[in-house]
């Protein structure tokens, strides 16, 4: 699951399988050993054979890639005909459907798809199968393809999909690869029955589009009112706009929404460091404190950006001479990257339990320079999160 432990996932091995068969669909090169090498260790799991922590979610899950690919086996169609529905999440109980219709058992699947279909809503989850709403329903949508694609409920998970995307609610890679898969399949059932139309930019000429494609990227569009009309043709057009720049202000947010991270410089003694007046050449400690403030959270990233001044000198530091009062043992990390910019560490957090990470910085370079916030977020609920401890420091000769 980390680089460099041996710690395996069951639902990420499934997940990246399933999406490598998709690419080599696709058309994309994936090596056709490797991928059976997957296929392989797939039947095991599908078919129950000992993997830790396999749960009946990551079984069907397995025969759901497996039955895509044409490699399910009837003992495992088998078992997914006698698996009891109330007993499984709506993600499961949808690809539960899916396998069963694609392996052909279409009025076993008809049964497991709700027939008045209400677009899930509830808190992802920080870790497990890292389960979310958007997930849910994107799983929901290709399940429904391949039941019954001409549905009209169909049409319904697929506007809430785009809605909530619109909305900014599509938190994680998870939802993202998901949902943008099943919009994929879904629109590639759709007519591509043509249409045209134009862009009114303010105080400037019409422009045309159609089905064919349009694209516009201009620099000059701050304040002016753009329109898009279509006006013949029996074709739907789907667009987006995307706006970016850099924020001319100079402060940023900081915030504790159901956690809380803190950062703070000491010197070689354990002293509050002075930012205002840090020696070029000096060693600096600088320790992260987190806590959760609600609920146990997993893979959480704590993100700690270094002022140009400084760079990361010792991420690992031990006890010393110099510095006996760092404990020997700190936190659990689960995994740690350096860059030059940047500390990230990942790592899980409890309620009522403070952790401390402890490196060592050098100022390297003479001037005055900001200090960006030290940040955390859950990876797979990015609504929960901090931010803090920003500010300035001045290093002189």
């Amino acid at each position: 699951y980390w680089p460099g432990t041996s710690q395996s996932n069951n639902w990420s091995t499934i997940y990246a399988s399933h999406f490598l068969s998709e690419a080599s669909k696709a058309g994309y090169y994936v090596d056709r050993k490797f991928l059976e090498q997957i296929y392989d260790h797939l039947e095991d799991m599908a078919e129950g054979k000992p993997t830790k922590d396999l749960t009946d979610a990551h079984r069907i899950y397995a025969a759901y890639v497996l039955a895509q690919v044409g490699r399910l086996e009837q003992r495992v169609v088998t078992y997914l005909k006698h698996v009891d529905p109330a007993g499984l999440v709506p993600y499961s109980r949808y690809q539960l459907a899916g396998a069963l219709a694609i392996s052909g058992n279409t009025a076993e699947a008809s049964r497991l798809v709700p027939i008045d279909v209400q677009p899930n809503v509830f808190e992802p989850e920080t870790g497990g199968d890292f389960n979310s709403s958007v997930r849910t329903d994107a799983i929901l949508l290709e399940t429904m393809l391949a039941v019954d694609p001409t549905g009209p409920s169909t049409d319904i998970v697929a506007k809430s999909l785009m809605e909530r995307a619109s909305a900014g609610q599509w938190y994680s890679t998870q939802d993202n690869a998901f949902a943008l898969m099943a919009l994929g399949k879904y629109f590639k059932r759709k007519s591509q029955t043509g249409y045209s139309g134009s862009v009114r930019i303010e105080g400037e000429k019409t422009l045309t589009l159609d089905s064919t494609g349009f694209s516009l990227i201009r620099k000059d569009l701050g304040g002016k009112s753009v329109s898009l009309g279509v006006n013949t043709g029996d074709g739907t057009c789907f667009y987006y706009w995307q706006a970016s720049g850099v924020p001319t202000g100079n402060s940023a947010p900081e915030f504790d929404h159901g956690m809380a991270v803190r950062r703070e410089y000491l010197d070689e003694d354990a002293r509050p460091v002075d930012l205002k007046n840090v020696k070029l050449g000096s060693r600096v400690v600088c320790v992260i404190t987190a806590e959760s403030t609600t609920k146990p959270l997993q893979n959480v990233v704590l993100n700690d950006l270094l002022p140009a001044g400084f760079e990361i000198e010792n991420p690992r530091l031990k006890s010393s001479p110099r510095l006996s009062w760092i404990p020997e043992q700190g936190a659990s990390i689960d995994y740690q990257d350096i860059r030059d910019d940047r500390l990230l560490i990942f790592t899980n957090l409890y309620p009522g339990n403070k952790v401390k990470f402890y490196y060592s910085l050098r100022a390297i370079s003479a001037g005055v320079f900001k200090v960006p916030p030290v940040a955390a977020e859950c990876m797979y609920n990015p609504l929960i999160g901090s931010s803090a401890s920003s500010g300035t420091v001045l290093i002189s000769r």
